[in-house]
C-alpha cells in the first residue's frame, strides 16, 4: 500500500477485522462500508498491478530492441538466450519487475484483508443466531419481544 501511512491503515485494518460480540449491531452496521472502503482499496491495487505489468512487458521489449540494436551496430553475433539474460539483467527491466512484485504483493494483501471481512460477517451471523437463541430461552427478553411485537401489531390497526 504505496501511498497509505502505514499506522493509520494498520489502525483501521484493525478497526474493520476485529469483532466486539457485545456490540454486535454496531459490527453489522458498518460491515458495508468496511468492505466497500476495502474492495476500492482491491481495485485500485489490481488496476496497478495490471500496469506494471504492462510496463514490465513494454520495458522488457524495450530493453530486447536496445541490446539488439547494440549487437547489430558492432556487428556481433549475439544468441537469443544471450540476448534475453542481457535484458534481464538490465536496471530498466529490473526495476520494472520489481515494481510488478510490490504492486502483486499489495493485491494479495488487500484480498486477504477482504477475506478477513467476509470472515467476520460469516462470523456475526453465527454470533447473532447464537444470541437469539440464547435470549429466547430467557424469560424476560420473551416477554418484551412479545410485547414489541403485541405494540407492532396495534399500530397496524390504527
Amino acid at each position: 500500500m504505496a501511498n497509505l501511512k502505514d499506522v493509520e491503515v494498520s489502525e483501521y485494518l484493525k478497526q474493520c477485522v476485529d469483532m466486539v460480540p457485545e456490540q454486535i449491531n454496531e459490527e453489522f452496521s458498518r460491515m458495508s462500508a468496511d468492505y466497500a472502503y476495502w474492495n476500492e482499496k482491491y481495485a485500485e491495487a489490481n488496476r496497478l498491478e495490471l500496469v506494471t505489468e504492462w510496463s514490465e512487458k513494454k520495458a522488457y521489449a524495450s530493453a530486447y530492441l536496445q541490446k539488439k540494436m547494440e549487437a547489430q551496430v558492432s556487428s556481433t553475433k549475439t544468441s537469443e538466450a544471450t540476448l534475453d539474460a542481457e535484458v534481464k539483467t538490465s536496471q530498466v527491466y529490473g526495476r520494472a519487475v520489481e515494481e510488478h512484485i510490490e504492486a502483486r504483493a499489495a493485491t494479495a494483501h488487500l484480498k486477504g484483508v477482504l477475506e478477513a471481512l467476509k470472515t467476520k460477517r460469516e462470523m456475526l451471523i453465527s454470533s447473532g443466531a447464537h444470541l437469539r437463541q440464547e435470549m429466547q430461552g430467557d424469560p424476560i427478553i420473551r416477554e418484551k419481544m412479545q410485547r414489541a411485537r403485541d405494540e407492532r401489531e396495534w399500530m397496524k390497526d390504527e
